[in-house]
C-alpha cells in the first residue's frame, strides 16, 4: 500500500508517496496535522500567469510577500483613481517588476523548499 504519513517536518523514507484521502490536509493518528507537500511547476505557472497571488500558494511562508504586494495593488488602484490615471506611468512598471519578482522568487528557490514544505 505505501508509507504512512509522516508528522509534520519529518522527511518520508525512501519509497513512493504517500496517498492521502484529502488532498491537502490530513488529520494524523496523534492529533497532528499533515500537510502534503507543493510543486514546483504549479508554482511556477502560478506566478507567470497570476503574479504575485502565487505566494497564496505557500503562504505559510511567503505570506509577507503576498500581503505586501497587494497593499501595492490597491494603493496603486486609489492613486489611479484619484489621479485620473496619471499614477499608471509609475503603477505599471512596478507591476511588471512585481512580475517578474514572484517568477525569478519561484525559480530560484531550491526543489527541498517545496518537498519539504512547510518546514522547509
Amino acid at each position: 500500500m505505501g508509507q504512512p504519513p509522516v508528522p509534520y517536518g519529518q522527511q518520508y523514507a525512501a519509497g513512493p508517496p504517500v496517498q492521502q484521502a484529502y488532498p491537502y490536509v490530513q488529520p494524523s493518528t496523534q492529533g497532528q496535522v499533515l500537510i502534503r507537500r507543493k510543486d514546483r511547476s504549479v508554482a511556477l505557472v502560478l506566478a507567470i500567469f497570476l503574479s504575485f497571488f502565487t505566494w497564496l500558494y505557500t503562504i505559510e511562508r511567503d505570506g509577507w510577500k503576498f500581503w505586501v504586494n497587494l497593499v501595492v495593488l490597491v494603493v496603486d488602484m486609489v492613486l489611479s483613481a484619484l489621479t485620473l490615471g496619471i499614477w499608471l506611468f509609475i503603477a505599471i512598471p512596478v507591476g511588471l517588476g512585481v512580475w517578474i519578482w514572484a517568477i525569478v522568487d519561484v525559480a530560484v528557490k531550491p526543489r527541498t523548499f517545496y518537498d519539504n514544505y512547510p518546514a522547509g
